[in-house]
């Protein structure tokens, strides 16, 4: 059977077929389909504009007469036309071709209705089931699309205004984040970090000092090696409380990740969690690289005394 909860409607025309009780007979026996007749092209067409079948069988010679309703039958609700099998007496290839041209889907010969009656109602019928399956794919694409645009757009005004606040509480953050992006974007792009993992990286790098918003005034504003030794475990919280933040945001928890151990150092050395090597995620270690440029630019390095302050590193 071709759909064992809902049938699939097929009309059936007898007008100009040779033996349409056999036609009737072979449709019915299979079981598999609602089989609706029509004793001419009249009926045929209310029927069809009634019932809206997903098959209409007639005699070639008739077929014309339906290309009308072809575009009458699809509405909102079903907006397919029928597919049509066309019976022939043995006519030549011309007028097989006609009704090609016109619209028919297929055809077959009388003779032959034994064996490739139901083989090519079937046929047709997924083939249009298909069509109706890719229909809904595309609606719910289109709808997901749809629900991505409007959730990105409230994504960047909310980024926006995160960053809004940050800037209030630090002035220059949202110039560093800027550049923190501009960095995460260079340097994933030359890693070959695949996309989904390379806009978590980026988001993190644009808000990296977003849990600087909840230090206390003496200390918001400074870098960790210039904070006093009292404050500096109070310091150290705010790339916890960054990633408390971005974890609530649905799809970006290796950006969280990142933002919490972004002050991590190879050697293990670093905070919040004194993670070595490997154990420190790829993310991580991409904004650490940017925050210790980040850093020695704020303390008044050269370009070239940074460039030389990283390469040291690399060999530490």
């Amino acid at each position: 059977m071709i759909e064992s909860e809902k049938k699939h409607i097929i009309l059936v025309v007898n007008e100009g077929i040779i033996s349409p009780g056999v036609i009737e007979d072979i449709l019915k026996g299979d079981g598999a389909f609602d089989v609706r007749l029509a004793h001419d092209v009249s009926e045929g067409i209310r029927i069809a504009l009634d019932m809206k079948p997903s098959l209409i069988i007639c005699f070639w010679k008739v077929f014309e007469n339906f290309t009308d309703i072809c575009r009458q039958i699809p509405n909102d609700a079903d907006p397919f036309p029928p597919a049509f099998l066309t019976i022939s007496d043995g006519a030549d290839g011309a007028d097989i071709s006609g009704c090609l041209e016109l619209g028919a889907d297929d055809y077959i010969d009388n003779s032959s209705c034994n064996h490739l009656l139901i083989p090519k109602a079937r046929y047709l019928l997924s083939t249009r089931s298909l069509s109706e399956e890719l229909r809904d794919q595309q609606i719910q694409l289109e709808e997901m699309n749809a629900l991505y645009e409007r959730n990105f757009k409230n994504f960047k005004q909310l980024t926006s205004i995160l960053l809004g606040i940050l800037e209030i509480r630090i002035p220059g953050a949202r110039d560093r984040a800027d550049t923190a992006k501009a960095a995460a974007e260079f340097i994933t792009d030359k890693l070959g970090i695949e996309s989904g993992k390379r806009q978590n990286i980026i988001f993190g790098a644009i808000l990296h000092e977003l849990g600087k918003i909840g230090l206390p005034d003496e200390i918001v504003g400074k870098h960790h090696n210039t904070v006093p030794s009292e404050m500096l475990t109070v310091f150290k919280n705010y790339t916890t409380i960054g990633a408390v933040i971005i974890s609530t945001m649905t799809g970006y928890r290796e950006s969280a990740e990142a933002v919490h151990h972004q002050l991590e150092n190879y050697d293990g050395s670093g905070f919040p969690d004194g993670l070595m090597g490997n154990n420190i995620n790829k993310g991580a270690r991409i904004l650490r690289a940017i925050v210790f440029q980040e850093d020695l630019y704020d303390r008044g390095f050269s370009t070239d005394a940074i460039i030389d302050k990283i390469r040291l590193a690399m060999h530490t």
